[in-house]
């Protein structure tokens, strides 16, 4: 990635540079640590980014990115719950009512963007 790349704003939003285009691979995830609360899941199908808490909101386990992604699903490896990558919301037929928090992304010049907006500490992790 360019380390020089800067925040850049969108509609009064801040978007922050997470990596380069070239690491987010067709369909093979890719996980990004943003700040000490904000693990992303970066994927991309037919030439979109997308991107995805990479906490599983079933277990809170950080996996999202290692998971099995068909079309636009993505499968957690922990206990196989589903989710839309472009949506968040639980795949038809998925135990958990759950959705994975998404994340809007912008490509330029060779760089992923995403705008995180403010950080927000998950319930589970304040007990």
């Amino acid at each position: 990635m360019n380390e020089d790349a800067a925040a850049i704003m969108i509609n009064g939003k801040e978007y922050k540079p997470v990596c380069a285009s070239s690491d987010v691979f067709h369909k093979k995830g890719m996980c990004v640590e943003v700040d000490e609360f904000t693990s992303l899941a970066l994927f991309r199908i037919d030439n979109v980014c997308y991107a995805v808490t990479n906490v599983c909101p079933h277990q809170h386990q950080p996996v999202i990115s290692v998971g099995v992604l068909e079309g636009k699903n993505i499968t957690c490896p922990m206990h196989g719950w589903q989710f839309d990558i472009t949506t968040g919301v639980p795949s038809e037929g998925n135990k958990g009512t759950a959705t994975l928090q998404t994340f809007p992304v912008v490509e330029r010049d060779g760089v992923v963007y995403v705008h995180i907006g403010t950080p927000k500490i998950p319930k589970w992790m304040m007990d």
